[in-house]
């Protein structure tokens, strides 16, 4: 039963709202039952499609959630750090700037720290205010950031790639 506390403390996250965040919080009681009577034939998720969580995400968030933490790797110009995504979000401009990206503002003005976010794009945050007026809006920005305002969500599992 330990690990009810991460649990509860993954799908409480404010990432959702309304329905589909009691939803999300059923499908984790659900993994959390299974887990704990030892089932041995898996969890039976069926029927879960409705919060948005299908196919592989589905794997990933269930693997996830039954061993209490969250971790994701995030890859630049070749280099990996994972970080725990368990409890908090983490900027990436640290690591970016350890990897050779160069950083001028650090407000998402400049542009100096734009990146391809090459994979994983779904474990950032959105674009910021800042990068919308950077590249002239959402749809301009395709799969550019501005790596000094991106963050890697809590709770994020999976691989990201980044390059200059």
């Amino acid at each position: 039963m330990a690990a009810i506390a991460p649990l509860t403390g993954f799908w409480s996250v404010d990432r959702c709202n309304g329905k589909e965040s009691v939803l999300l919080g059923q499908l984790v009681s659900k993994v959390v039952k299974a887990a704990s009577e030892n089932a041995t034939g898996g969890v039976d998720l069926a029927g879960w499609n409705g919060v948005g969580l299908t196919g592989g995400l589905m794997r990933q968030f269930t693997r996830a959630c039954a061993a209490g933490s969250c971790s994701a790797k995030l890859t630049v110009d070749g280099e990996t750090k994972e970080f725990d995504t368990t409890n908090t979000s983490h900027k990436i401009h640290p690591f970016c700037e350890e990897q050779g990206i160069q950083f001028s503002c650090i407000e998402g003005t400049c542009g100096t720290c734009s990146v391809d976010v090459n994979k994983g794009a779904a474990q950032l945050n959105g674009l910021t205010e800042q990068e919308i007026a950077f590249f002239g809006g959402a749809e301009s920005a395709g799969n550019k950031r501005l790596a000094c305002q991106v963050q890697i969500k809590r709770g994020a599992t999976g691989d990201i790639e980044v390059e200059k």
